[in-house]
């Protein structure tokens, strides 16, 4: 997996690929300001999130019919996640 380093600045999440453009999802040509700050990427999600200028694309989690108790913790685990961050599930 190849990593990416984030910087923010405001809700403004930048990469070595520019300016996220949290709408269109993809990246756009620009420089991070000198005010920018290092971020994870589940701290430049947040960010986008917070902008709401974000675009919420739906995904869907497809598995058996019965999940067992452990799948049915993680995707509990998974949106709890999701939603600190201010991403919404359905």
């Amino acid at each position: 997996m190849q990593s990416s380093s984030f910087s923010v600045s405001g809700h403004d999440v930048f990469s070595e690929k520019g300016k996220l453009d949290p709408w269109h999802w993809k990246w756009i040509d620009a420089v991070a300001p000198v005010d920018a700050t290092p971020a994870t990427p589940r701290q430049a999600l947040a960010a986008a999130a917070a902008s709401g200028r974000m675009r919420r694309i739906p995904v869907g989690v497809i598995g058996p019919r019965e999940a067992t108790t452990q799948q049915l913790a993680t995707a509990e685990a998974i949106g709890t996640a999701l939603g600190r961050i201010g991403l919404t599930g359905v």
